[in-house]
């Protein structure tokens, strides 16, 4: 086995671990709304496929209702990065990200950034009690790590967007998250 995809995979384990041990909190330790121009958490849908302008590589995707409307909806994440000849990632030091759910016409872009020295990464679980799956994104750049969780909200037709875990103002001194 490669030593990068050795890598991701423990990577998805310790993530996985970590979201699947940890009580679901609202806002915890008192961490600002993601989008701190505007205050709002809400992705909204666009009829402009966000795809087609800069995103290279589609490197994973996974169709699941989440809405409950009885139709599946797709969920992919892209990077600018490219492949080579020979398929393999052409990594920059840092690259744009997509990760977008398409519904039907509709699109939401979960997230859409620039990410320097780093990877995302995204789950989709379903919590107990909790009747619509959630989507959680990772971002992991090695000098910050971030987990955001995203949940239909039918009342505003969008996505609720809720950080979970972002160590930008913590100081780590480790981590066993290899780095790639």
């Amino acid at each position: 086995m490669k030593p990068g995809i050795f890598r991701v995979i423990l990577l998805m384990i310790a993530v996985t671990s970590l979201i699947a041990c940890q009580p679901i909190k609202k806002n915890p330790m008192n961490q600002q709304p993601l989008n701190e121009k505007t205050k709002d958490t809400i992705i909204q849908a666009t009829e402009k496929d966000p795809r087609q302008n800069s995103m290279a590589t589609k490197l994973s995707e996974f169709a699941v209702d989440l809405d409950l409307d009885g139709e599946e909806e797709k969920i992919e994440l892209h990077t600018a990065a490219e492949r080579n000849k020979n398929g393999e990632m052409v990594w920059d030091d840092g690259q744009k990200w997509l990760l977008v759910v398409q519904d039907g016409d509709l699109y939401y872009s979960l997230l859409d950034e620039y990410v320097q020295l780093g990877q995302v990464y995204f789950n989709v679980s379903y919590y107990d009690n909790e009747p619509l799956p959630t989507i959680t994104v990772i971002t992991d750049t090695g000098a910050n790590f971030k987990l955001v969780n995203y949940v239909y909200d039918k009342a505003q037709k969008g996505y609720s967007a809720e950080l979970v875990y972002d160590s930008k103002d913590i100081n780590h001194i480790f981590t066993s998250i290899p780095s790639y």
